[in-house]
């Protein structure tokens, strides 16, 4: 059995409003998948349903990992994430008034990762300079762009298997979206090379899954398959 997430029939909504409507995605260890469509879709929210945030109404948010499975729909946030799945969500939500080592030992304090923080402090420092010399400011100080790797440094110290962003690149440069895609991409491999050498491996990789992913939703747009049925769809407000 494939380590993957798989997600079926998936809805789910804000009170009367139904926001998601049958989403079905399947998400196997090691791939890079890319949610794509417009604001008011509905992507927040299936980031946000899949990580028990927004409660499915209907559905099924399956991981299937070394050969165990287990039913995550309806499980506390703090229980998937000790499953090993992790979400940087819209809007940061960072603890402004603690510091940026803080904010990252409480992301690496759950009982999966505990064991592994300082290595993980160590990676995340090395993956994103800037944080180490600010480690002892105050998140609320940082600027935006410093925030959004703040919240992705924290994420990745809960050593999730899956790793959900929401709006990655959301307040930083081009040059820093690049580091971290493939500070991403390093730490869901197995190779153990240095830091700054993977990193300039990786980025010119990135960039050719992303213009693959770009030409074949391109591709879709223009000549969308026939599926018969009813097909999924995201509708309504993130």
């Amino acid at each position: 059995m494939a380590n993957r997430l798989v997600i079926e029939n998936l809805s789910a909504g804000y009170g009367a409003v139904r926001v998601l409507r049958e989403v079905s995605l399947e998400v196997r260890e090691g791939e890079l998948v890319a949610l794509l469509g417009t604001n008011g879709n509905g992507k927040s929210t299936l980031l946000n349903a899949i990580l028990g945030l927004v409660p499915p109404t209907a559905g099924s948010v399956r991981l299937e990992w070394d050969g165990q499975v287990t039913e995550l729909a309806g499980f506390p946030a703090e229980k998937i994430v000790e499953r090993g799945i992790a979400l940087v969500p819209e809007g940061r939500r960072l603890i402004p008034h603690l510091t940026v080592e803080e904010n990252l030992r409480l992301g690496g304090s759950g009982r999966r990762s505990r064991p592994s923080l300082r290595r993980n402090l160590e990676f995340v420092f090395a993956a994103f300079p800037v944080l180490l010399e600010r480690r002892e400011q105050p998140a609320a100080a940082m600027s935006g762009g410093q925030q959004q790797l703040l919240a992705i440094a924290r994420a990745l110290m809960t050593e999730p298997r899956i790793l959900l962003i929401d709006e990655p690149s959301v307040g930083l440069a081009p040059i820093a979206v690049d580091r971290v895609l493939a500070t991403v991409a390093v730490r869901f491999s197995a190779t153990a090379v240095p830091q700054r050498l993977a990193v300039e491996r990786f980025v010119p990789k990135l960039r050719e899954t992303a213009q693959k992913i770009r030409q074949r939703f391109t591709d879709q747009q223009r000549n969308p398959p026939h599926r018969p049925g009813r097909a999924a769809s995201l509708g309504g407000a993130t």
